[in-house]
């Protein structure tokens, strides 16, 4: 039986108060207070959680990205695909062709500029520079390993001249740069990282020279002992520099194993004279031209009397034709340029010289500094080198094609190349 907690009396089973003394007979127990700090951690955790997921969602399909490639790189933003492309030919670049590698040659003493190009597409046709440049926050060209300072590199930027490229910068290299990988490292304004590379080796050219102070030169059999002698002796590889006394030369010359650079010179005693044929072969003859053979002599018969002297010579009608055709207009010349070559040739004849006279003007005396804007302003300017067509170079650029600028700059671009190469050849005659 159970007993009440107060009298004792004995009470029902479950009895939950004494029927004696009215007292309760359930036992009080303390009542802690509900733990909330639990609840709302768990409420914070998840709604934090909530939180991670939804950052992530947003997040991580725009997060800054690195996009490696060798000549080519395929770059995806906000605003589409895009493809990027380097080299340092133009041609390269307005045929959408990456420039893994570019070897060249140069003599160790002597220094060069190579244009490197960063060319970018967007569904097959070139994007607006402008536009693209817009995303970009910087972009730096480097060269590994650049030994030495082996080669200058300024920082890329748009150029005008080189229109079908969004960034441009000179390479300045010697013979003695030997081997560099380019690195382009474009810092996009989103945080991305564009970064190509491509190799540009240059090879140091040998010289051997000759002058008639270590080899008799003074007669047309010393010539021809000297290039009998180079062929046995000297590698294939190696350029050859004949330095020619002021004599006069009596006999025809034939060279054909190899090629040869024959410099002449004058001083107070006389100047270096060739009386007889001078004949050269070569394996692509059509990258031989005879330019302006006749003018110094018959300059009202220029562009006719050449082609009299060519056949005399038994020279091919196609030469013939085609270095008569760049004088189309001049005199009774008819002959109108129809071979890639013809056209080119008589589109560069009178803008070449235009571009010389504007080069002279500058304080460098050269090209290599010479933009498209200093030109066009010059070619507007009818008082500046008057006697440069600008009718026959307006025609020659429609025969092509193509428009006047693209023309100046492409030209431009082929004096550079070949600059160097003059002005060492002008200086052995002033010497």
């Amino acid at each position: 039986m159970k007993k009440c907690r107060n009298c004792g009396a004995d009470l029902p089973e479950g009895a939950s108060f004494c029927p004696h003394c009215a007292q309760s007979q359930i036992e009080r127990q303390e009542v802690k207070p509900p733990r909330l700090w639990r609840k709302k951690a768990l409420i914070a955790a998840l709604c934090a959680l909530v939180l991670v997921t939804a950052a992530l969602a947003v997040f991580l399909p725009h997060r800054p990205k690195t996009y490696e490639g060798g000549a080519s790189v395929t770059y995806t933003d906000q605003d589409g695909t895009y493809e990027l492309l380097v080299g340092t030919s133009l041609n390269n670049i307005e045929d959408k062709q990456p420039e893994e590698k570019r070897t060249l040659s140069l003599s160790v003493d002597e220094t060069s500029y190579l244009p490197a190009m960063l060319g970018v597409y967007r569904n097959g046709p070139p994007v607006d520079p402008e536009a693209f440049l817009a995303k970009v926050e910087r972009c730096i060209l480097e060269a590994f390993p650049n030994e030495n300072g082996a080669l200058d590199i300024a920082e890329p930027r748009y150029n005008e001249m080189f229109s079908a490229a969004v960034l441009e910068t000179d390479v300045v290299f010697t013979g003695a740069s030997g081997t560099n990988e380019l690195v382009w490292t474009l810092t996009m304004k989103n945080g991305d990282t564009i970064r190509l590379k491509h190799t540009f080796e240059v090879l140091p050219l040998v010289h051997a020279a000759f002058t008639a102070e270590d080899t008799p030169l003074n007669t047309i059999e010393d010539l021809k002992a000297l290039l009998d002698r180079i062929d046995g002796e000297v590698p294939a590889d190696t350029v050859v520099d004949i330095y020619l006394p002021p004599v006069t030369y009596t006999g025809d010359l034939h060279i054909s194993s190899r090629a040869v650079n024959l410099y002449g010179c004058c001083d107070g005693s006389g100047r270096t004279v060739i009386e007889g044929s001078l004949t050269v072969s070569t394996h692509v003859p059509d990258k031989v031209v005879l330019h302006d053979l006749d003018f110094e002599v018959y300059p009202a018969e220029h562009c006719l009397k050449s082609q009299e002297i060519m056949r005399e010579h038994g020279l091919d009608e196609r030469l013939i034709r085609a270095t008569a055709s760049h004088g189309y207009g001049l005199a009774q010349n008819d002959i109108e340029p129809q071979h890639q070559m013809e056209k080119v040739l008589f589109a560069i004849d009178e803008l070449s010289g235009l571009i010389g006279a504007a080069a002279i003007m500058r304080p460098s005396k050269s090209v290599m500094d010479l933009e498209l804007k200093s030109v066009k302003k010059k070619y507007k300017d009818k008082k500046f080198a008057a006697g440069c067509s600008r009718d026959v170079i307006e025609k020659g650029a429609a025969n092509l094609g193509c428009t006047v600028d693209e023309l100046i700059e492409k030209t431009i671009l082929a004096m550079r190349e070949d600059e160097a190469a003059i002005n060492e050849a002008c200086a052995s005659f002033d010497a």
